[in-house]
């Protein structure tokens, strides 16, 4: 099994589909982490697939980033390039703490779970953070 976070885009899914796939207890970490400092404003943007070294797969990157105002999509695709889009995710300090906290439960499981963010809406592209419940790939 890949133990290296895999970052993956569905775009054709029943819902499009952001996937942050991890094996490793420590990647859940860097995750709350990241978003943590977005809610709190020690960072103001960052890249999750430089930040947690995975393996992209029909993405180009995600940029996450911290808004004064929440835009009206926030999760969107930024430019495309030949190897897949780039995503924004923007969202406000307080967004990013609720996103935070939401990836408590899965820093605290023993065993596999997963965890949906809807930042844009129910009718946007959906985040789905997997511990343990795939390994370097994977379809929606």
């Amino acid at each position: 099994m890949n133990i290296q976070p895999l970052l993956a885009y569905y775009p054709d899914a029943d819902v499009p589909t952001l996937r942050i796939a991890v094996q490793l207890q420590e990647d859940v970490a860097v995750i709350r982490r990241l978003f943590g400092k977005l809610a709190s404003g020690e960072i103001q943007e960052a890249e999750l697939g430089a930040v947690i070294q995975c393996n992209l797969e029909g993405i180009r990157a995600l940029i996450l980033c911290s808004a004064r105002r929440r835009p009206s999509r926030a999760l969107a695709i930024e430019y495309q390039t030949s190897s897949g889009p780039v995503l924004r995710w923007s969202d406000t300090t307080c967004y990013w703490l609720e996103w935070a906290e939401k990836v408590d439960p899965v820093l605290e499981s023993d065993s596999a779970c997963h965890q949906y963010f809807w930042p844009g809406g129910r009718d946007e592209i959906v985040v789905e953070l997997c511990y343990r419940e795939y390994g370097s790939g994977g379809s929606v």
